[in-house]
């Protein structure tokens, strides 16, 4: 592999050597013979709709075939920025970017700019830059940003001993593994501590409600931050926050900034999302498929476990467990995310559905038959543990039976 960035960390790591993907069509993936591949990644979760939904594909055509240069118009970006701040429901302001990372680093700079402070206490990821770099509990790494890893102690120990040094908190919501009140916690800790709040939703705005998912449990926070699941997979993300914070990113411009397709995109997505109800079908769907799924892996009696809703699960079980899993589904072409939640699109319904069981049923059965030693196998509570710091960057609380220096030997040997 000579594309140094695709070692590892692709959308389709599993299949990338074995698998030529040549085109896409809702909740499918096709290779070069027609062969199809139900897609439950779908690139990390930002494909919102379904690959090549065409909604959004007429708008970006149409923006492309306009040949307005970027920046010579900025009627799609105001109509955007009023969208999301409708859904934030707040009189704030918006600013644009490409990426998840580069939206969440522009938030943590204008926190910093606007109370003259360095810290950032963080929970969850937010991006691949080195500033993001995880670092054990209690030392922060060489950019200021110090991980509590979504404990509250941790986090009130932070807020506590840096009381005059944090600009801001940013928290990644998650809710595979934690409840929307947990998370709500989180940012009512730092409400009380008076530090500014980050609300990461790059991951899960838009896809659990219109809008921010934290405002689901009555949190609100400071900024916000969404990228490519509000465009359905193209390049754009945002910041939207109080005037008094976003003054300093009216110097955060590129040649990029205002490039139009991504914008349209944007704005196709947001209307068919809300048209098609699509947060409420994915609860239903993607939720009968939850169900369904664990009624398989239980009749089968594997160490398989799912957590989370129809929204975003993850399949829980140790390592050596999950590389038969995802070996056995990609023979069925069910496309599984390594380590990971799996993200259903809009697109992941009715018979669809009913595929998705077909394909892991057939790819489970195999499973038994390739290792039956797995059977009858119990999963661990330090099984349940790893997996969910690997999908959340963080522990789900404190685990029964350990203490908070239990908390951080473990979160310090992960990092």
């Amino acid at each position: 592999m000579i594309i140094a960035n695709a070692d590892g960390c692709a959308p389709y790591e599993v299949s990338r050597s074995s698998v030529d993907v040549v085109r896409a069509e809702g909740a499918y993936v096709y290779d070069a013979d027609d062969r199809s591949y139900l897609d439950l990644s779908n690139a990390f979760g930002s494909i919102m709709l379904g690959h090549n939904d065409p909604a959004v594909v007429s708008a970006v055509l149409a923006t492309v075939r306009s040949g307005v240069p970027a920046g010579a118009s900025l009627g799609l970006q105001h109509r955007l920025a009023e969208r999301i701040t409708a859904d934030l429901g707040g009189d704030l302001k918006v600013a644009f970017f490409k990426t998840g990372t580069a939206a969440t680093m522009a938030a943590a700079a204008a926190a910093r700019r606007a109370t003259g402070r360095r810290l950032i206490v963080s929970c969850g990821y937010h991006g691949y830059d080195p500033m993001w770099e995880f670092t054990p509990p209690g030392r922060p790494n060489e950019e200021g940003v110090l991980h509590v890893y979504h404990l509250p102690e941790l986090l009130d120990q932070a807020l506590a001993e840096h009381a005059d040094e944090v600009a801001a908190v940013i928290i990644s919501p998650d809710y595979i593994h934690v409840s929307p009140e947990y998370i709500a916690d989180l940012f009512a800790r730092c409400r009380r501590a008076g530090v500014v709040t980050i609300a990461d939703e790059v991951k899960h705005g838009y896809r659990m409600r219109q809008g921010a998912s934290i405002n689901g449990a009555g949190a609100q926070a400071d900024v916000y931050t969404y990228a490519k699941g509000i465009s359905n997979g193209w390049p754009v993300s945002c910041v939207a926050g109080d005037e008094r914070i976003m003054e300093p990113l009216a110097e955060f411009v590129s040649t990029l900034t205002f490039e139009a397709p991504g914008y349209a995109a944007a704005v196709a997505t947001l209307d068919r999302l809300a048209e098609l109800d699509a947060q409420a079908q994915l609860r239903i769907d993607g939720g009968r498929f939850v169900d369904r799924a664990a009624e398989l892996l239980r009749a089968r009696d594997l160490p398989i476990e799912l957590a989370g809703t129809g929204a975003a699960f993850q399949f829980v079980c140790a390592p050596e467990v999950q590389e038969v899993l995802l070996e056995q589904a990609l023979a069925e072409r069910l496309i599984l995310e390594p380590s990971d939640q799996q993200y259903p699109s809009a697109s992941f319904r009715g018979e669809v559905v009913d595929d998705a069981l077909g394909r892991l049923d057939r790819a489970l059965t195999a499973m038994v038959a390739e290792r039956p030693d797995l059977v009858g196998l119990k999963l661990t509570d330090l099984d349940r543990i790893n997996a969910a710091f690997s999908q959340m960057d963080g522990l789900p609380g404190r685990p029964a039976g350990w203490s908070l220096q239990d908390c951080v030997d473990y979160a310090t040997e992960q990092v």
